[in-house]
Formats: C-alpha cells, sequence, structure tokens
C-alpha cells in the first residue's frame, strides 16, 4: 500500500486546494493467473490416389482433426482513495481492474501456456497508465469525423464549426437535426445529424449531452461505427469529469464545464 498527502500536481487532484490538502491511498492486486484448455473438432478433405488393374484412380477422403487450445488469463487491479486528511472521509474511490489473455493453437498436438509472466506485465502497465492519469497532467488525442453532408444542411453546421463559432454550428446542428426529422431522411444521414450535434456538446465540455445524442444517433444507425466510438469517448470524459468535481468540490474550488 502507498500513502500519498499533497496538493498534486495535475490529473485529478487539484494543484491549488485552498487551505487543505487531499489523502491518496493506493493498493494495487494480482491474481493468479487461470488456465484452461478446450479442444474444437474440424473435417477436413483430402485428395488421394489408389492403383486398380494399373489404372490410377482419384478419390477424396474425409477426415477429422483436433485443435487444442491453451489459454492464460490474469487481471491486474489498482484501487484508489482521495480522502480529507483531517476528517479520513472519503471524497472520491476508483476501482481500475486490467484483464489480459492469450491463447496458443495448435492441431492433433497440445500446445504450451502462454507465458504469465509476459500477461502480468501487459495487465500492470495498463493498471499503470490509469494510475498516471490520475496522479499527473495528461493529455490524450482523440480524432473523431465530422459530417459535412448536403443533406439537411450539415455543411452548414460544419462551416460555422471551421470556423470556431459553436454556438452558432449548436444552433445549426439544431435545424439540421428538425431538417432530417421532419423530411424522413435515410438512418445514415439522421443519425449523422445527432452525431454532428453530440460533438459540439463534446467540445463544450457537456458531456452529458454529447452522450444522449450519440446514444440516440446509435440508436437510428446501430451499424455506425463512428457513432459507437464517439458515444464511448463522452462517456469516459463524463465519468471523469464527475470523479474531478467530487475532489474539487473537497478542496473548495469546484470546476467549470
Amino acid at each position: 500500500d502507498l500513502t500519498v498527502v499533497g496538493s498534486g500536481a495535475g490529473g485529478s487532484i487539484p494543484a491549488e486546494a485552498p487551505g487543505g490538502h487531499i489523502l491518496l491511498s493506493l493498493s494495487d492486486t494480482a491474481c493468479e493467473g487461470e488456465r484452461s484448455t478446450s479442444t474444437r473438432r474440424a473435417t477436413r478433405t483430402r485428395k488421394k490416389t489408389f492403383v486398380v488393374a494399373g489404372k490410377k484412380k482419384k478419390y477424396k477422403e474425409k477426415y477429422t482433426v483436433i485443435h487444442y487450445t491453451r489459454t492464460t488469463r490474469f487481471e491486474a487491479g489498482i484501487s484508489l482513495r482521495a480522502s480529507d486528511p483531517r476528517t479520513r472521509r472519503v471524497v472520491a474511490a476508483w476501482e481500475m481492474r486490467h484483464p489480459a489473455a492469450a491463447s496458443n493453437t495448435d492441431v492433433d498436438d497440445v500446445p504450451e501456456y502462454p507465458s504469465e509472466t509476459v500477461l502480468r506485465r501487459t495487465a500492470l502497465g495498463k493498471a499503470g497508465v490509469d494510475l498516471v492519469r490520475w496522479l499527473l497532467p495528461w493529455t490524450e488525442e482523440v480524432r473523431l469525423l465530422f459530417y459535412d453532408a448536403e443533406e439537411c444542411g450539415m455543411g452548414a453546421t460544419y462551416a460555422h464549426f471551421a470556423a470556431g463559432d459553436l454556438d452558432a454550428a449548436l444552433e445549426a446542428a439544431r435545424r439540421s437535426i428538425e431538417a432530417c426529422e421532419r423530411t424522413r431522411k435515410e438512418a445514415r444521414f439522421r443519425a449523422a445529424a445527432y452525431y454532428n450535434a453530440g460533438l459540439l456538446h463534446f467540445f463544450k465540455r457537456r458531456y452529458t449531452a454529447a452522450h444522449e445524442m450519440f446514444e440516440t444517433a446509435a440508436a437510428i444507425d446501430p451499424e455506425n461505427r463512428q457513432v459507437s466510438r464517439a458515444s464511448r469517448e463522452a462517456g469516459k470524459a463524463r465519468k471523469l469529469l464527475e470523479e474531478i468535481r467530487k475532489i474539487d468540490a473537497q478542496a473548495g474550488d469546484p470546476p467549470n464545464g
């Protein structure tokens, strides 16, 4: 276990906590690796030749092979608690769990299990990245598409966005959604209109509104992977902001946005 007292350098810990500090308690867990073996039978066909009265004849023969698969699974976790050092009251808590798995497959022979050491290193590395995000300043770049199709006026929405006028872009996005719904455009265009509005809310740090728009877009066009990805990013940002607010409120300096 590790206990740290300080105002924090960044991430979710306020750099300037008026009159107080945040107490961080850290513990890590590493479960024992799990191993399993599975088999799968498959039918194959091969060509064979035999000789009858001096003449060669070809035929196809079916045979069965067995695929043996051995899998190793490993999970690492980090528990982080932020509390008021004066009262010991917990103001925020996180559970970061990262599984890792690998498989080896062979035909008609049982392979070795994948190395647990490698999986342990992978899982702990992922958990460590999460921890660094909470303790140190960090920036994550996310690339998302913006639709500028002519349908439903999405081109006008993009023009305002490209000019840096997010308020005008949001108003244009609202009109774009209304136009798509009124004319009952194809699902892909209607979903794109909601998606654009979600992106604009995202850029203005309105993560709840963004997530709602993305969810609506996903319901209209479930096959659009870009919409699903944006929805996940908005959900992550919303959860992160909620956790930041818990600690900043304890420090007496609630964030904007």
